[in-house]
């Protein structure tokens, strides 16, 4: 038995077998096959068939000639072997287990040679042989002498495919020839014909009827891989099968016809093989031939000849193969016509696959152009389809070719339905045209033109295909016009840059490519290098221009409809240039899109990541809406909706996410810029009411900021706000607010502000979240004022203040504002501390460290129990001089701040400071009070000279009292800044206030002296024109540098801006006066009229005497000399004037020369009443 394992050696050949030495070659009746040499080649399996006959037919012929010499089964064995070494020579040896001769139940003679086999010499490899072959032979032309073969049957041969048909001679012939052409084809078919003819001739001559081969092997038959091809993942050769016959039947009909009908195990399949000649009437041979090739792997077929295991570009399937070939007669030219049935299988590309469906390619052979024609078929691929006609010629066949060698293609697809099994597009119906030269030379096809037409569109292209040892190199170029994207979808074949195309096709729909462009190279050996192989952007350049597109961009942005732009693709590097476009939204918002960007960096890259860039225009909340999509989900982790947003946004969009989730991708990395048009937030921020926000927004997946021009709370303002979008960066959060608040906009957030800030007030805030915020204020442009001391810091003064602002929970009961950490800052005053306010006002204060003036520091601390303000000011000096201002003010009525609040203050310094350098030491001061309404006062200090101060005060049933004394009236005038001139004197005071009328009252001062008083000298030395002066008058100089009185008294009217005094009188030993006036008014005038007389002591006594004094001293206390004087003008600068007629006149006449205070400020009337010097 013949083993069946496959020979994978093939060795040195040896002496080429030649068949014209073989035994039945030398027999008178020499069984000659006829082979001519100028066949050309049809491939190993013409000669594998070839050499099954000869061996079919040579040996039975030896055997026949033994047995008619009557020899034995061991002399027919050895004869047989001995014939058959003659005819194979020395190279091969032949040998023969065994010969047998038996009569069968049917009257035959049957003759079995087992055991043959021939191997070679030198290598002892087998090259052909069987396990048996039997004949059978008919008994009476045996017995006759001439004995026939009548059937053959071989069982389990084999032969080596390497060894048949080996003729270098042949061979030379055939390389001379050159290669096949189309042109032979015809040719070919005869010679097939032809042989097949010789073949009956020799049965029917032998008058063999049937001749059947059973498990009959070609070994040797599949070919090798290179290494090259092993490296690059092809199966190794030795799971390449051989072709191996399970049976074969060849039947010589009565007719003169052939019937072959086999059974071939092809690629691990049965393929059923029927050839069949016919003869007609007009011929006694075969003059037709046909040949049907059922259930042919085709892949496996290929793989089987060729040694190349699973190629990126096949096709694995089953195919019927029907050939017809008919010789010309009187009824009919010659024709080869056949068809080739697909049906089922894949087709694969690049080692894509795709579903082949059942399909048909029908050819002919035209001998008129020497070219074969490929007839109307059908290529059916997944969902499309291709009606499709055409033809391949030699290009020697072609006029006008420089390169004749090689073959033309042409071809016309009429209708093709073009329709990818992945794609969800509408089927796509082109027309094609292909022309397309094979250069053999060169290995190189070349394809001229690859038109494709479908509708008003067009795509115009060429190919250049250089084929390798390992790959093809690959150049192609195409221009597309005006066609629908979705056709140029369907187009784009599956097996180039696949992850591009499905993103294509998964995400761009409808419009049209107005312009395209597409440039493709691919280098030898890429394509062996399997799927990890990549083409870089000189290798694969594509352009597209879209229009009225819809583009799906990212994750579940809904997609941008109407849109424009450009797709690109470089290599591995996708891109779309959005141009424009609307994207709408289910919820019925829409945005518009322009200048946008999506990108994959690359293609092929795991996680698949891309980056999209778009610019992004609309209403506020369908901005919003678009964000808070995935991948953004920008509104995700913020307490906001689409719909709390209104005004108009523009954004800009960056995105870097991962498209296929199953890659389990990073997190997406992203950011919006947002510029804002009087945008506003519906939730409050931070208890804080956004609107009309413009300029703008950032948002990132760490943070929200806006940087924008907003009114908070109706306040304009612009705030630099960051929102921090992770739970664990809380310290992250910024609330900066700059806005300038007027006296309108802090009665919205703080109106208790508005007690103590008057005018504009730039205000730096930070809000802290929870309601708190952090302020710096810029207090140059305010004026402030502390109503319960008296102090105040005037417009333009430099002075700042920050604070840290609670507002407390939004919406809570009995709110609580806090003002923390208070640092007042200015030019010559400064404090720190906190306030709490309520709905009411000031609820408490805790002032530091308070300089509101040079030399003081003192702290505050202010409650407010039961409506009532509890103020204890304690330190170690105190200020008065603003208190002292603002009780003094030439205000026309209560301070604005002053309120029906009750008060309660209580001071304790060391030292307080008045004007003048004269201080208080130490000082006690409680008041009560109801807005201006004081309840009590008390006073308590002693002077610098060691002299006490004392005042106290109370109202009751509507009239208020206050009294006043001072052991140093000249320090206490000076502290208040009334008259700086006096020294010492005990100073009483006694006021009285009616229902908030005027304070009426006295004021009396003893023993104490007026020192530099440079009126006092104007007075006596003035000497008027034509007149003389007081001096001059007493003839005697006054010496009032210092002048000293014994008492001094008036009347006081204190009102709203003005201060009077009536019956006014100093007295001393020297001088004395009388006066009365204005000390000021409400536009800060002072008019004081009077009268002066020198040496009172001695003028006075004309006043006592009874009937003189009060003729000549016009009354008691007035003397007989004096000069009468008014002070007038500004009460900083007054001018003083002197009548000089009253210097000279008798008191009794000096009345009627007395200044009179009339409206003009003129002496136009008398005063009524002249007051008592002995007051």
């Amino acid at each position: 038995m013949i083993g069946r394992k496959r020979r994978t050696d093939r060795g040195n050949h040896g002496r080429a077998l030649s068949l014209d030495t073989m035994p039945s070659a030398l027999h008178d009746d020499a069984i000659v096959v006829h082979t001519p040499r100028h066949w050309p080649r049809i491939g190993r399996a013409r000669r594998f068939l070839l050499a099954a006959l000869i061996f079919v037919i040579g040996l039975p012929a030896v055997l026949v000639i033994l047995i008619n010499l009557g020899a034995g089964d061991r002399l027919l064995t050895d004869r047989l072997q001995q014939f058959m070494q003659t005819a194979l020579g020395d190279a091969l040896t032949p040998t023969v287990q065994g010969v047998g001769v038996r009569l069968t139940e049917n009257g035959r003679i049957a003759v079995e040679a087992r055991g043959v086999s021939v191997v070679r010499k030198d290598t002892s490899e087998k090259v052909v042989g069987a396990n048996s072959v039997k004949l059978g032979l008919g008994l009476l032309p045996l017995l006759s002498g001439r004995p026939t073969v009548s059937r053959v049957e071989i069982d389990s041969g084999y032969v080596d495919a390497k060894y048949i048909g080996r003729n270098e001679a042949a061979d030379e012939t055939e390389t001379e020839k050159g290669p096949f052409q189309i042109k032979d084809i015809g040719p070919a078919a005869n010679s097939l014909l032809d042989g097949l003819t010789n073949i009956e001739a020799i049965v029917r001559r032998k008058e063999v009827d049937t001749v059947i081969l059973t498990d009959f092997i070609f070994l040797n038959t599949g070919g090798k891989l290179t290494d090259d091809e092993t490296r690059h993942g092809e199966t190794p050769a030795q799971d390449l099968q051989d072709i191996r016959v399970e049976r074969a039947e060849l039947t010589s009909n009565p007719d003169h016809s052939i019937t072959f009908d086999s059974k071939v195990m092809m690629a691990g399949d049965i393929v059923h093989v029927l050839i069949t000649t016919s003869v007609t009437r007009f011929w006694n041979q075969p003059d037709s031939l046909e040949v049907a090739v059922s259930n042919l792997k085709i892949g496996e077929l290929i793989r089987q000849l060729t040694g190349r295991s699973r190629q990126k570009f096949r096709l694995e399937g089953n195919a019927d193969l029907q050939l017809v070939v008919r010789r010309p007669n009187q009824t009919r030219q010659a024709s080869l016509t056949g068809g080739i049935e697909l049906s089922g299988g894949e087709l694969f590309m690049d080692g894509v696959g795709a579903e082949l469906r059942r399909s048909r390619i029908n050819f002919a052979f035209d001998s008129t152009k020497n070219s074969l024609e490929l007839l109307p078929s059908q290529l059916n691929v997944g969902k499309s389809s291709y009606d499709f006609n055409g033809g391949v010629i030699d290009l020697d066949s072609l006029p006008d070719q420089t390169k004749t060698n090689g073959l033309a293609f042409d071809l016309v697809v009429d209708e093709g339905i073009v329709a990818p099994s992945d794609s969800s597009e509408p089927p796509a119906t082109v027309a094609m045209k292909v022309f397309a030269r094979y250069l053999r030379d060169e290995k190189r096809i070349n394809v001229d033109e690859f038109l494709v037409s479908a509708g008003r569109g067009a795509l115009y292209s060429s190919a250049s295909i250089q084929l390798t040892d390992t790959s093809p190199q690959i150049s192609f170029v195409a221009n597309v016009t005006g066609m629908d994207t979705s056709t140029v979808k369907q187009l784009w074949p599956y097996w180039i840059a696949r992850q591009a195309r499905n993103w294509v096709h998964q995400n761009l729909f409808g419009g049209t490519v107005t312009h395209g462009a597409i440039r493709l190279f691919i280098p030898r050996g890429l394509i062996a290098q399997g799927p990890d192989a990549s083409m870089d952007d000189r290798q694969l350049t594509l352009d597209f221009d879209i229009e009225n597109a819809r583009f799906d961009v990212a994750g579940d942005i809904p997609p941008v409809r109407n849109g424009a732009g450009v797709f690109k693709l470089r290599g591995d590097q996708l891109e779309l240039e959005l141009k424009g476009g609307r994207s709408f939204f289910p919820s019925g918002r829409s945005v518009g899109i322009a200048n946008g960007n999506f990108a994959i960096p690359d293609t092929r890259a795991q996680p698949l990541m891309a980056d999209l860039d778009i610019e992004v225009t609309g209403n506020a909340d369908a901005v919003a809406e678009l964000v808070s999509y995935r991948p953004i989900n920008a509104l995700q982790r913020t307490p906001y909706k689409p719909e709390d947003f209104t005004g108009s946004i523009k954004a800009k969009v960056e995105v870097t996410f991962g498209l296929i989730i199953e890659q389990e991708p990073p997190e997406p990395d992203w950011t919006v810029d947002l510029d804002l048009s009087e945008v506003s937030v519906g939730p409050l921020i931070d208890g804080v009411k956004v609107t009309n926000a413009t300029g703008k927004m950032f948002v990132d997946p760490q943070d929200i900021h806006f940087d924008t021009s907003a009114d908070l709370d109706g306040i304009n303002a612009q705030i630099d706000f960051v929102e921090p979008l992770s739970d664990d960066r809380p310290q992250d959060r910024q609330r900066d607010v700059k806005l300038v608040a007027d006296a309108e906009a802090r009665a919205k957030f703080a109106p208790q502000l508005n007690d103590y800030v008057k005018g504009d007030i730039e205000l730096d805030l930070s809000l802290l979240g929870e309601g708190k915020q952090k302020i710096v204020a810029d207090l140059t442009k305010a004026r402030l004022e502390l109503p319960w001391i008296g102090w105040s810091k005037g417009t333009g003064v430099k002075a700042s203040v920050s604070f840290l602002l609670d507002l407390g929970p939004e919406g809570a009961q009995d709110k609580v504002i806090k003002i923390s950490d208070v640092k007042l800052k200015g030019n010559g005053f400064a404090a720190s501390g906190s306030l709490d306010f309520d709905d009411v006002g000031l609820l408490n204060a805790d002032i530091r460290n308070a300089t509101l003036a040079r030399d003081d520091k003192f702290d505050i601390k202010i409650n407010r129990r039961n409506g009532v303000y509890v103020i204890n000011v304690n330190g170690r000096a105190v200020d008065l001089r603003s208190a002292i201002k603002h009780y003094f003010s030439d205000s026309e009525a209560a301070p604005e701040s002053a309120s029906d609040e009750r008060v309660e203050l209580s001071v304790t310094a060391d030292k307080a400071i008045g004007f003048h350098d004269e201080t208080v030491s130490p000082f006690r001061m409680t008041y009560s009070g109801v807005g201006s309404t004081m309840l009590s006062l008390s006073v308590e200090g002693t002077t610098r000279s060691g002299q006490p101060v004392r005042a106290n005060g109370a109202t009751q049933k509507g009239v208020t009292r206050i009294n006043l004394t001072s052991g140093d009236a000249g320090a206490t005038g000076r502290i208040v800044d009334i008259y700086d001139k006096i020294q010492g004197g005990k100073l009483s005071v006694a006021l009285n206030r009616a229902n908030n009328g005027p304070y009426l009252g006295t004021v009396s001062v003893d023993d104490f002296a007026i020192v530099g008083e440079e009126r006092l000298e104007s007075i006596v030395s003035s000497k008027p024109q034509g007149g003389q002066s007081l001096n001059e008058a007493i003839n005697r100089d006054l010496n009032v540098t210092r002048a000293e009185f014994q008492r001094g008294y008036a009347r006081i009217d204190k009102g709203p801006g003005y201060l009077r005094i009536s019956d006014g009188v100093v007295r001393g030993p020297e001088i004395g006066s009388t006066f009365q006036g204005t000390v000021y008014d409400a536009r800060g005038n002072i008019d004081i009229t009077g009268t002066f007389m020198p040496l009172y002591g001695v003028n006075r006594l004309f006043g006592e005497i009874p009937i003189v004094g009060a003729i000549l001293g016009n009354g008691r206390d007035r003397g007989l000399i004096g000069i009468t004087y008014r002070l007038s003008g500004k009460f900083d600068d007054p001018k003083l004037s002197i009548n000089p007629i009253s210097v000279i006149a008798p008191g009794i006449f000096r009345s009627m020369f007395q200044f009179t205070q009339g409206r003009g400020g003129a002496a136009d009337t008398v005063t009524p009443s002249q007051p008592r010097m002995d007051r």
